[in-house]
């Protein structure tokens, strides 16, 4: 390993790749670092772009995993310059996704966290043909769009965001859907009671709505033979559709 790779091929690329994969399965991240940076290095020098978006991909995740969170922006933000370049707009979608994760949670940058999310579900509502993967997507950005704009202090939009969050869940088969739901209704009702204007009759009565959402959830029950997909395409398009 500590042997000096001859030469700047796409085999001493993924070799550097590898080498990497292993210091960060083994949770060495600074040697798993210098690796990747040394694949990312080759590949930009001979221009194999997807093999630059892997190992991009690869050194932002040990980034995220390591806490630099200022070097994992970084790391996305290469991997959405090749996405670009390869037109690949779903996994353009999810690298925009973690980045606003990273900006809300860590950072505290939420305003930067909002534009992720909205850049992400406007390329994703785009596509003509969602899998459940991108479906999923899409739920759960509508969701951290309400956050960041909650966090923001746009109180009104947030909320907006958490109410087509709730109407998408009920209307579709999705599993724990009212556990999903009192999630949307506990963050209404925080929004209720500590924005500008509090009204703490509609932040009670939500926050009963959650309960009473949350009680009929974890109420014992037998079990299903089958788990339901989730499928939502339709009422996705026709609630982005009616905005």
């Amino acid at each position: 390993i500590r042997k000096k790779l001859l030469g700047e091929s796409a085999e001493v690329a993924i070799t550097y790749h590898k080498l990497g994969d292993t210091y960060f399965q083994s949770e060495q991240h600074e040697k798993a670092l210098i690796f990747y940076g040394e694949s990312i290095r080759i590949n930009k020098k001979i221009d194999d772009k997807e093999a630059l978006y892997r190992a991009s991909l690869d050194m932002a995740h040990c980034c995220d995993e390591a806490r630099k969170f200022q070097l994992a922006i970084e790391c996305y933000s290469s991997c959405l310059q090749e996405t670009n370049e390869l037109e690949d707009d779903m996994n353009a979608a999810l690298v925009m996704k973690r980045m606003g994760e990273i900006h809300m949670n860590e950072l505290k940058n939420y305003r930067d966290a909002t534009t992720l999310f909205l850049d992400a579900l406007e390329l994703l509502r785009a596509e003509t043909e969602l899998d459940e993967t991108e479906e999923k997507a899409i739920v759960s950005l509508i969701f951290q769009s309400g956050q960041a704009y909650g966090l923001s202090q746009e109180y009104e939009t947030a909320i907006d965001y958490y109410d087509e969050y709730i109407d998408l869940v009920e209307s579709s088969s999705v599993e724990n859907g009212d556990l999903l739901v009192s999630d949307a209704l506990f963050e209404k009702s925080k929004i209720y009671a500590f924005r500008f204007n509090p009204d703490f009759d509609i932040a009670i009565e939500t926050m009963k709505e959650c309960l009473d959402k949350k009680k009929k959830e974890l109420r014992p029950r037998r079990r299903k033979g089958s788990t339901r997909r989730l499928r939502i395409g339709k009422n996705l398009r026709k609630s982005w559709s009616s905005r």
